[in-house]
């Protein structure tokens, strides 16, 4: 069977509408990517870190996009690709940003990536030292 779209390193999907399973397709890609521009028989569809983040939360695992996009593509998906979608679908869904007593404090489910997220210097900025508190909060 022929395949329905291109995925492009960038994170670009080109779709043929006029595949046979094109609602199925449809309905994958409007649940994993943002759509760019849709006109008859071609689509664009544009990966984000939103897109994934909204596919996670409605019980769609990283591995399955990309799982189901190296099913849909034409071509074969560059390793950079994959690993690009990994990395961030790593840490989508497992941070928090809490308000408590009119304070921001973020949550994270694993330590070390609460503690690489203070190590970044935008957030290192930001962070008093002394509202870290402990699993009891």
């Amino acid at each position: 069977a022929r395949r329905p779209i291109w995925v492009f390193p960038a994170g670009r999907i080109v779709f043929e509408t006029f595949h046979p399973r094109a609602p199925e397709v449809t309905d994958f890609l409007m649940a994993v990517a943002e759509p760019v521009s849709r006109p008859e028989f071609i689509h664009e569809y544009q990966i984000t870190i939103l897109s994934l983040s909204a596919a996670v939360s409605t019980g769609i695992d990283v591995e399955q996009v990309i799982k189901i996009l190296a099913r849909l593509a034409k071509n074969v998906l560059e390793e950079g690709f994959i690993q690009a979608i990994r990395r961030q679908g790593f840490s989508i869904g497992k941070t928090k940003l809490v308000l408590r007593n009119n304070r921001h404090f973020l949550e994270a489910s694993e330590s070390s990536l609460l503690e690489r997220l203070c190590s970044d210097r935008d957030i290192a900025q930001s962070l008093i030292r002394g509202d870290v508190l402990g699993p009891d909060g």
